[in-house]
């Protein structure tokens, strides 16, 4: 994606490239402007008046006659894109010239695709006061908030790094207005004096864990002639709180390990679990109240499992039942019930199922490793190489199946 001024000639807007490529024939990809976009009028030229009439060396800064670069004929890193399913997103950015007198602003878009072409859903410039602010990055997290960070520097503010943003629910409204306060993330102790040239780029993600919470790099003036990057994060609304976990075994042997970890989202504060029935031991140092325990299950059987978390005024409650089958290690060669029948002939095991029953067929080895897999609606058999002891898991629509058979060395 990118922009254009009708100071270049054409109109004012965005242009959206396309890239088709052809992996059998490198040769035949295309690569094409596919949408072109009208949007509303800005200028991206500073000091029209200098015989380089695009020149960009234009933001004040308090202390001192040395300007810094705006950047500010092309997008900034970075035009994120966004898929939720029944509609595609692109939010993207551009620093312009506010009054014509150097005073630089934010210019910013969301474009949307359902089907067709990539229209115009929102788009706005943020300029609140005299100061300048540029060197942007923009981004839209899972909740539909947007944020940008950004460059900011005034009459007697010397160049720092702020954030603002829209809300979820001005979001709704596509107003293309930031209606989230603008906050400071940094705030500026020197203008740069060595010379005019400010940073290239700066980057706003979300973060892929709870893609909730804002991560923005930026720089900002060090010293005399020293640059330091900035690492800030930071979220427009607490995340509701919602406990949820995994195990990294649910079908363990008695007394393996099973280490849980927690999932849960918003401030977490303390956790309590509970497992029914109640024949577990916590290892490694671990107990009921630890984030991520660790847990031996002593007896054979199906287990459920409830994590309670809280934030110290409110909880949230997650039961996951019949979570963890615990298998016994046990000696005998056959296990038959409605007409499955799991049994052994030296290296291999054969597992008879009943006609057009589709089954998940899974065995583990004694350490818990699966070593075999297969969806069927039929008898088979299968080599296993390595002698011992082996747990075989039957799953169909209804029901769960298990029974252990022995390798021998024939």
């Amino acid at each position: 994606i990118s922009m254009n001024d009708d100071a270049w000639g054409a109109d004012d807007q965005l242009w959206i490239w396309e890239l088709t490529p052809n992996w059998t024939t490198p040769t035949s990809s295309t690569f094409q402007k596919t949408n072109t976009i009208n949007v509303e009028s800005f200028a991206s030229q500073f000091n029209t008046g200098s015989p380089n009439f695009n020149d960009i060396t234009c933001i004040d800064q308090p202390g001192t006659t040395i300007k810094v670069d705006a950047v500010s004929t092309v997008l900034m890193h970075r035009a994120q894109y966004r898929n939720f399913g029944d509609s595609q997103h692109i939010v993207c950015y551009h620093t312009v010239n506010i009054d014509g007198e150097n005073h630089a602003g934010l210019r910013w878009y969301e474009l949307v695709k359902t089907t067709g072409d990539w229209t115009i859903r929102q788009q706005g410039t943020y300029a609140p006061d005299e100061s300048s602010r540029w060197l942007g990055s923009i981004g839209m997290n899972g909740d539909r908030e947007i944020a940008i960070g950004y460059s900011i520097v005034g009459e007697t503010t010397y160049p720092g790094i702020s954030f603002t943003g829209q809300s979820s629910i001005e979001y709704e409204n596509a107003s293309g207005i930031f209606d989230v306060a603008e906050t400071n993330i940094y705030e500026g102790t020197m203008s740069k004096t060595n010379n005019s040239r400010w940073v290239d780029y700066s980057n706003l993600t979300i973060d892929p864990v709870d893609d909730h919470t804002f991560w923005y790099s930026n720089s900002y003036v060090k010293g005399f002639s020293e640059n330091g990057s900035y690492i800030a994060a930071f979220q427009f609304t607490s995340q509701a709180l919602n406990s949820n976990f995994l195990a990294d075994n649910t079908t363990p042997l008695i007394n393996e390990t099973v280490n849980f970890s927690d999932q849960s989202t918003g401030i977490v504060e303390s956790w309590e679990w509970d497992f029914s029935p109640n024949t577990i031991n916590y290892v490694g140092g671990t107990n009921e109240t630890s984030q991520n325990p660790q847990v031996q299950f002593t007896q054979s059987g199906v287990y459920s499992v409830t994590l309670m978390v809280s934030d110290g005024t409110a909880n949230d409650t997650l039961t996951k039942h019949n979570y963890i089958n615990t298998l016994a290690v046990g000696m005998d060669d056959i296990a038959e019930d409605d007409g499955f029948k799991i049994y052994s002939i030296n290296k291999r095991a054969h597992i008879n199922i009943p006609e057009n029953i589709n089954t998940e067929i899974i065995i583990y080895n004694s350490r818990g490793q699966q070593v075999f897999y297969k969806l069927a609606d039929y008898t088979i058999q299968t080599e296993l190489n390595t002698p011992g002891i082996y747990i075989v898991i039957l799953k169909t629509k209804n029901k769960t199946y298990s029974g252990k058979i022995m390798i021998n060395q024939q």
